[in-house]
């Protein structure tokens, strides 16, 4: 896990240095460019989802493109659901399809095709009654 963390192994540029990323989170944090119901929540649910799938947990989350999704990808206020139920559900997706793709497809990172997939089915979430009525109380 540290040379994950430091960026010690192979990989695209830009995801390798997991530290970076998280500092660069805290930044956008701090600034209030994004809030952190997304990554939070999909890193949360990596882990279980890591977890429940029998894949090393800090690999999944340190190793490939999580971090850089989750934290620049993903809360895209273009992108992301308007509602809170639908950030969480969104980010369950996300990892949901990044751990069943990365465990059982020949393309190893399921990250980015996790991301198109969520991106294209982003509007079911606020237009789903149950989202839409809690978000209006």
């Amino acid at each position: 896990p540290r040379q994950l963390l430091l960026g010690a192994h192979a990989g695209a540029v830009g995801e390798t240095p997991a530290v970076f990323l998280m500092l660069g989170a805290v930044y956008l944090f701090a600034r209030g460019v994004i809030t952190p119901t997304i990554p939070v929540f999909s890193v949360a649910f990596v882990a279980l989802f890591s977890f429940l799938f029998g894949v090393d947990v800090p690999t999944a989350l340190l190793g490939g493109g999580v971090l850089l999704a989750v934290i620049f990808i993903l809360p895209d206020r273009n992108l992301a659901p308007h509602g809170f139920l639908g950030r969480v559900a969104y980010s369950a997706a996300f990892a949901l399809l990044t751990v069943v793709l990365r465990r059982y497809a020949v393309a190893k990172e399921g990250v980015y095709f996790a991301v198109l997939t969520v991106n294209l089915i982003r509007p079911l979430f606020d237009a789903l009654p149950e989202f839409r009525k809690r978000e209006e109380k």
